[in-house]
């Protein structure tokens, strides 16, 4: 049993060693070939952006519009006010608007929820699934 287990050691051992040279042969580039297969990258569009958090998509879509045609149509859309400039953006369209409540039907609608003891307070509201709504 011992010289069984010895054995499998010793192959386990021995592979490991060859997969270990194999991979230092396969790494052990100079700076002069690694410098080469850089500027060969850059020339070719591979060579990704510095830092590992960027990973950029690149899309080659081609235009069907004329750089003509796209500023006619930015012309109309800002002559037609369908243009935000800045920070006068008003938000996605689906904004609701305004409460049209009072503050006095606002402050009638809190205390009739007190007196009935529906109103929370901070993060005790259990949400609407816990009033089988």
């Amino acid at each position: 049993m011992k010289t069984t287990t010895t054995t499998i050691f010793a192959i386990l051992l021995a592979a490991a060693g060859i997969a270990n040279a194999a991979n230092a042969q396969s790494q052990s580039l100079t700076r002069e070939q690694v410098h080469a297969e850089v500027l060969a990258a850059r020339a070719a569009g591979t060579l990704g952006s510095g830092g590992e958090g960027y990973q950029a998509l690149q899309f080659d879509i081609p235009s069907t519009l004329t750089r003509a045609e796209v500023r006619a149509q930015l012309e109309v859309a800002r002559a037609a006010g369908a243009l935000y400039e800045g920070e006068a953006y008003s938000g996605p369209a689906g904004t609701p608007a305004a409460n049209q409540l009072t503050r006095a039907q606002v402050r009638a609608e809190l205390a009739a929820a007190r007196a009935a003891g529906t109103d929370y307070v901070g993060e005790a509201y259990p949400g609407p699934l816990a009033a089988g709504g």
